[in-house]
């Protein structure tokens, strides 16, 4: 099953909430891009970033450090890929968000 953004939204906030609940980080949704912390996207190939997506298959997500200028805090996924949160018939949206999550709001060491 392929994860739309209009059925995705409600799964994106679960899993925020996951993250609030076990962090000192108070996470709020915001329309406005420009006041967001973290940047959610659903990308295929080159997008703007000097990384590009390679299709299904492959790279599935990348994210940024907070410290990484303009691209601070955004988190890219390969729209090519099948994502699933409720089956196992795609790639678990559930642990790349996680892993992505976390690179995108952490220091680097």
């Amino acid at each position: 099953m392929q994860i739309f953004i209009s059925s995705s939204v409600k799964f994106v906030d679960s899993l925020m909430q996951l993250w609030s609940n076990v962090s000192v980080l108070t996470i709020a949704e915001t329309l406005d891009a420009s006041d967001a912390n973290i940047y959610l996207q659903y990308a295929s190939r080159s997008h703007g970033d000097n990384f590009p997506f390679d299709g299904e298959g492959g790279v599935l997500a990348h994210a940024f450090y907070p410290d990484n200028g303009l691209l601070a805090g955004q988190v890219h996924f390969d729209d090519a890929e099948r994502w699933s949160h409720r089956d196992h018939n795609g790639t678990s949206s559930s642990q790349q968000f996680s892993c992505q999550r976390g690179r995108s709001c952490l220091p680097k060491n």
